[in-house]
C-alpha cells in the first residue's frame, strides 16, 4: 500500500506547464522541420536553374601561333558563338519551369505529410494521456473503495471485499506506470517532427470543422506534382524534336600578315557562318521516341494517382464519419446511463444492499465506456490526420479543445 500512495503523489507530475496547443503546434513543425527546411531549398535550387535555361552557350575565343626562324609571330584570333536551334531554349526554359514546379509541389506533399503524421501522433500521444487522466481518477475511485471496505470489515462484513478492492487497486496503479512508460516514447516521437516538446497533458480536438476540406477546389499537391511531370516530359519531347534542327555557329577571324618582311599579305578579317547539321536520324528518333513513352507513362501515373487519391479521400471521410458517429452515441447514449449506474450502485453497496460483484460490473462498465470515448475521438483525429496526409487540410485554429 505504501507504493500505491506513493504513486498517487506523484500524480500531480503528469501535468507540467508550457502545454502548446495542435495549431500552434504544427506552425512549428513548418518553421523548424528540417526535412521540411530541405525540401524548401531544393525548390529555390531549381527555381535558381530558370536563368540558365535560356542563357545562350559560352562562346569560343581562339588563338594561333607560328614559329618561323626563331621568331613567333600571332597569326590569328579568332571568336565564335553557337545559336541553339530553334525551340531548344523554350524547350529548356519549359523543362526548368517544370521542374521548379515539381519541387514545389515535393515541398508541399512533404509538409501535408509532416503535417498528418504530427497530428496522427498527437492523437495517439492525446488519448494517452486522456488514459492516463482516467487510470489517475480510476486510483482514486478505488482508494475510496478500500476505505469503505476496511470500514465494512471492521463492521463486520467479509474481508474479500477488501482484499478484492485492494487488487483492484494495486492492478490501476501499475495500469498507471504502464501508460506513463509507454508515453515517453510517443512523446520522443512527436518532439521530432517539430523539434520541440509539446508538454503534457495533451488535448484531444474535435474535427468538426464545418466545411469538408477534400472540397477544396485547388489541387493537391500529388495531383499538381503528376501535372508537373507530364510538363516535364512534354518539355523534353520538345527538346528531342529541337533537336532535329540544325545549329547555327557565327565565327569572327583576324588574321595577321608575318613581321620583319617575310610576308607578303596584308592583315585580313574574315566572318563566316557554320551549320551543325543532324546527318544521323536514327539517334535522334529513338530519343524523340523515348520521350513520348515517357510523356505516355507520366500522363497514365498523373490518372492513376487521381484515381487512387479519390478511393483514399473516400476511405478517409468514412472513417471521420464512423467515428463521429460512436463518438456521439457513446457521449450522448451509453455514458450517462453506466454513470448513473455507477452512482447508484456505490451507494447501494456502501448502504451494505449491493454485493461487491455488482459495484465491480458496474465499474468496469463505465471504464470500457470512456475509454470507448477517448479512442473514439482519437480514431477520429487520425481520420482527420489522413486526409491531412492526402492534402486536404482542416482549419485546426477553430477546433474545441476538448
Amino acid at each position: 500500500m505504501k507504493t500505491l500512495y506513493l504513486l498517487l503523489g506523484l500524480m500531480p507530475l503528469l501535468a507540467p506547464a508550457d502545454t502548446i496547443s495542435l495549431p500552434t503546434f504544427l506552425k512549428r513543425v513548418e518553421a523548424d522541420n528540417p526535412e521540411l527546411r530541405a525540401a524548401a531549398a531544393g525548390v529555390d535550387a531549381a527555381a535558381a536553374g530558370r536563368p540558365l535555361a535560356r542563357a545562350l552557350p559560352d562562346p569560343e575565343v581562339s588563338a594561333m601561333f607560328e614559329n618561323m626562324g626563331g621568331e613567333t609571330d600571332l597569326r590569328r584570333i579568332g571568336v565564335s558563338q553557337t545559336l541553339p536551334a530553334w525551340g531548344m531554349r523554350d524547350a529548356g526554359e519549359g523543362m526548368s519551369r517544370a521542374e521548379t514546379d515539381a519541387a514545389k509541389a515535393r515541398h508541399d506533399q512533404l509538409l501535408a505529410r509532416l503535417r498528418g503524421e504530427s497530428i496522427r501522433r498527437w492523437a495517439d500521444l492525446a488519448a494517452m494521456d486522456a488514459e492516463i487522466a482516467l487510470q489517475a481518477e480510476r486510483i482514486g475511485l478505488w482508494k475510496n473503495l478500500v476505505d469503505t471496505a476496511e470500514i465494512r470489515v471492521r463492521a463486520g462484513a467479509p474481508a474479500r471485499d477488501l482484499w478484492r478492492a485492494q487488487d483492484r487497486l494495486a492492478m490501476a496503479g501499475d495500469m498507471f506506470a504502464t501508460l506513463k512508460s509507454r508515453r515517453q516514447g510517443m512523446a520522443a516521437a512527436l518532439t521530432r517532427l517539430a523539434r520541440t516538446d509539446p508538454g503534457a497533458p495533451l488535448t484531444l480536438p474535435d474535427p468538426s470543422d464545418p466545411t469538408d476540406p477534400t472540397d477544396q477546389t485547388d489541387p493537391t499537391p500529388t495531383l499538381r506534382l503528376a501535372t508537373a511531370m507530364e510538363a516535364m516530359a512534354e518539355s523534353e519531347a520538345r527538346m528531342a524534336r529541337s533537336e532535329r534542327r540544325p545549329m547555327v555557329m557565327l565565327m569572327l577571324e583576324q588574321e595577321f600578315a608575318p613581321s620583319g618582311g617575310m610576308g607578303m599579305g596584308e592583315d585580313a578579317t574574315m566572318a563566316s557562318v557554320g551549320l551543325s547539321i543532324p546527318l544521323w536520324p536514327g539517334k535522334n528518333r529513338a530519343r524523340i521516341d523515348q520521350a513520348k513513352a515517357r510523356q505516355a507513362a507520366a500522363a497514365a501515373e498523373a490518372l492513376s494517382m487521381e484515381d487512387m487519391q479519390d478511393a483514399d479521400v473516400q476511405m478517409r471521410r468514412a472513417d471521420l464519419a464512423d467515428a463521429r458517429r460512436r463518438l456521439n452515441f457513446v457521449r450522448e447514449d451509453l455514458l450517462p446511463r453506466a454513470e448513473n449506474t455507477l452512482a447508484v450502485t456505490r451507494d447501494a453497496y456502501r448502504a451494505g444492499n449491493a454485493p461487491f460483484t455488482d459495484l465491480l460490473e458496474a465499474e468496469d462498465r463505465l471504464l470500457q465506456l470512456r475509454l470507448s470515448e477517448i479512442f473514439a475521438r482519437r480514431d477520429a483525429l487520425r481520420a482527420a490526420a489522413g486526409l491531412e496526409t492526402l492534402g486536404f487540410p482542416f482549419n485546426w485554429e477553430n477546433s474545441d479543445d476538448n
